[in-house]
């Protein structure tokens, strides 16, 4: 199983590291979130779904006004363009098994019998945007059974290994099917829409003096409704998400690049170093030179 470390794209705030072929919609890979790098994924959506399971460590997943917290051997399921982040709990290390795959993979054509009795019902639920299977269940056993035989196939890539990991992935989804509340019809809110176009607008325009009503134009509303928008789905200020993004950033290019802390600071939308080495601290529990030095032992 290939090991990889997920890039969310600058722009458009989709994973770029576990991006699918046309032919074959399909990837399996192993994830790490390493404390070290902050330990989380920000927020972000994707159209393929997320199908993963946890090998060590712990994390919580964090949808808009709702958190779930992910152990050893626990399921999960992400619905594709849900908004979401990742983080991990403890401390320590997290390794995650992951599926990502586009839905038609199961469903076939748009409008066929299968995508439209069996797969547009679960995308369509609100109330399955997260899912989760805890260790002890004993779905959880099958159905990590069933992604071990789709990673396998996957991996050798022997004759047919495509339908075996199809194969995989539609018991899998009958089975998710099954453990959707239902009455959970209508994603995609209007709420959820303007979040996602503020979101696309402040990390396309990080390093730029951005104020409030400049992030509340980019999705059609005044400023207050922005903030309520931003409390009602993060539970944070449309500035504190953008002071968050602008840390997260700093930290990438510490981790990446050679450039001094003042250029990062300033490369970043911080008005003075001392002011981001603040922040910066604030957040990761450390200078960002000791963070750089940390990260090159």
């Amino acid at each position: 199983m290939n090991e990889i470390r997920t890039i969310i794209d600058d722009v458009t705030l989709e994973e770029t590291a576990k991006s699918v072929e046309a032919a074959f919609p399909y990837r399996a890979d192993r994830d790490i979130l390493d404390p070290m790098a902050g330990g989380f994924f920000p927020w972000h959506w994707h159209g393929d779904v997320e199908l993963f399971t946890v090998e060590s460590g712990a994390l919580r997943y964090s949808l808009p006004g709702m958190n779930r917290d992910f152990r050893a051997g626990d399921v999960g399921f992400v619905n594709a363009n849900v908004l979401h982040m990742t983080r991990c709990l403890g401390g320590q290390r997290c390794v995650l098994q992951e599926h990502i795959f586009l839905p038609r993979l199961v469903g076939g054509t748009s409008g066929s019998a299968i995508d439209l009795k069996y797969v547009q019902p679960l995308l369509a639920n609100r109330r399955a945007e997260l899912l989760a299977v805890p260790a002890d269940q004993p779905e959880a056993a099958e159905m990590r059974a069933l992604m071990q035989s789709a990673i396998d196939a996957f991996e050798t890539r022997a004759p047919g290994y495509e339908i075996t990991v199809r194969n995989a992935m539609s018991a899998l989804w009958l089975k998710l099917l099954a453990l959707a509340p239902e009455g959970g019809a209508g994603r995609g809110s209007a709420d959820e829409l303007r979040l996602k176009a503020m979101l696309r607008f402040i990390d396309e325009n990080l390093a730029e003096p951005l104020t409030l009503a400049d992030i509340a134009a980019s999705a059609g509303v005044g400023p207050r409704e922005a903030s309520r928008c931003f409390r009602r789905q993060l539970n944070l200020s449309p500035f504190e998400y953008l002071i968050g993004c602008r840390v997260d950033r700093a930290a990438e290019r510490l981790r990446a690049a050679d450039d001094s802390v003042t250029d990062i600071a300033l490369g970043c939308g911080f008005a003075s170093v001392s002011y981001f080495g603040k922040l910066f601290r604030q957040r990761l529990g450390m200078t960002p030179s000791e963070y750089r030095r940390a990260r090159t032992q």
